[in-house]
């Protein structure tokens, strides 16, 4: 019985490890939206309590379950987290941050039906921040052949695809909240999204 509330324990404390490495990742990597990376790091925190509580139960029944889900869980979560650090190498930069990953999206007006791709838009001018332009322009030159108007701030940008000088632009996470100020906000669609190392 001893043994096996020890395995029960060391399977316990695997999860609780798998779960504090994969949150970790998610922040790091941002590869969700913060309101997806709550709700997946929420439901992580209550599936550990809930299996605390099962370990923690006089119920033979129950603390088998436990183990069970535990087990089953543990599968899935290395299999996560491993599949993630092979992506994106983040484990490595735990102790020693060198980088950071920086979600970009590709905007078109929802009004301009023809550009669903970013194939689409070969050719064409794409509007860029100056601050991240290099980022963007090792996404981008990977895909298509297009013309980079830079711009200053959001603004500008705004104002860019609004009176047609532009016919996309490509900002990150952090600048799309600043742009929901603006009415264009709400006239855009994206089109492509892509995560880039950036050196910090």
């Amino acid at each position: 019985m001893t043994k096996k509330y020890i395995l029960g324990a060391i399977n316990l404390s695997i999860f609780i490890a798998l779960v504090l490495l994969l949150s970790i990742g998610l922040i790091s990597i941002k590869l969700l939206t913060k309101p997806e990376t709550i709700v997946v790091i929420s439901s992580l925190l209550i599936l550990s309590v809930i299996l605390i509580s099962l370990y923690f139960t006089k119920n033979h029944k129950k603390y088998n379950i436990g183990v069970f889900l535990a087990l089953l869980l543990n599968i899935i979560m290395f299999y996560q987290v491993f599949n993630l650090n092979i992506t994106y190498s983040y484990l490595s930069n735990i102790v020693n941050k060198k980088y950071e990953y920086v979600t970009y999206n590709l905007y078109v007006q929802k009004a301009n039906t023809t550009y669903n791709t970013i194939a689409k838009l070969e050719n064409k001018k794409i509007g860029i921040l100056k601050a991240n332009k290099d980022n963007i322009k090792s996404i981008i030159n990977k895909e298509v052949k297009i013309e980079y108007v830079e711009y200053n701030n959001i603004e500008e940008i705004a104002n860019g695809i609004k009176n047609g000088e532009i016919q996309a632009f490509i900002i990150d996470r952090e600048s799309k909240e600043e742009l929901n100020n603006n009415e264009i906000s709400s006239k855009i669609r994206s089109i492509y999204e892509n995560r880039v190392k950036k050196t910090i």
